[in-house]
Parts: structure tokens; sequence; C-alpha cells
């Protein structure tokens, strides 16, 4: 697929603050004991962002770096904090929505219903728990 301006300015962008990550997480690697090799880093580092060794170098050297997928910008958020803005559009406002906490209300729902029987002699209705620590109910009726 071929990248327009915005791409190409947002692979660009995305490379210029994921180098001095790197370059940080680099630097850490050789103090540590043991000092890890640079193909172990880099294949450590390459798969914190769910890509390959050979596309971290692309993004790393390439002079137009590929546009990063949708997974590789949400991990480099999450692990290094990279957020940057396409087309004016600020992703780290995107980013860092978490789920909404779906709530139901005390009353949640009133549900009128009727039931038809060709003659039953008793109706017996029973709300029971669907399962435990739900919030979910079952009714279960008989007609005898």
């Amino acid at each position: 697929m071929k990248q327009n301006d915005d791409d190409l300015a947002f692979a660009r962008e995305f490379v210029r603050q994921l180098r001095p990550k790197y370059k940080k997480a680099s630097r850490k690697a050789r103090e540590a004991e043991p000092p890890k090799s640079k193909v172990q880093f880099d294949e450590e580092f390459a798969r914190s962002l769910d890509v390959s060794r050979a596309a971290l170098w692309k993004y790393l050297h390439s002079p137009k770096p590929p546009a990063p997928s949708i997974r590789t910008i949400v991990l480099a958020y999450k692990r290094y904090k990279i957020a940057v803005r396409y087309a004016g559009i600020e992703t780290k406002e995107v980013l860092r929505k978490g789920r909404l906490s779906h709530k139901a209300p005390e009353g949640q729902m009133d549900l009128p219903f009727s039931i038809r029987a060709s003659s039953p002699e008793t109706v017996a209705l029973k709300l029971e728990p669907n399962g435990v620590n739900r919030q979910e109910w079952k009714l279960r009726i008989t007609a005898t």
C-alpha cells in the first residue's frame, strides 16, 4: 500500500520518538549483568513492539520508514509512552481512554410480558440468580 504524506510524516515522527527509547534501553542492556548482545537486545526490543528484528531495523534506519501498525502504535504507547499526532488527530487521547465501565442501574429494565396456556391448573414462577456474583437472573416458569 502506498504511503501518503500524512503516513510518512506520522512514521517519521514515530521513529523520532522511538530512537531515544531504543538507545536508552540499549544502554541499560549493555550495563546489565550479564550484558546482552546487540542481536539479543534487538530481538527483545522488537518483540516488545510485536515486530520482527528486521522491521525494527527499518523503523530505525530507513530514510522512508514504514508506517507502524495499530498494534505497534498501541504497544509503543503502553510500553514507551510514544504518542504521535496523525493528520492533526492526537493519538494520545484515543489511546489513553480505557474501557468504559458499564454499571447497570438498580432498576435497569421493566419487561412486561404475558403467557397463555391452554388450561394450566397451576403456574409457578421462580426467579433465581444465574451464576455466582453476577447481576444476572433467570426466570423459571412451569405450568402444569
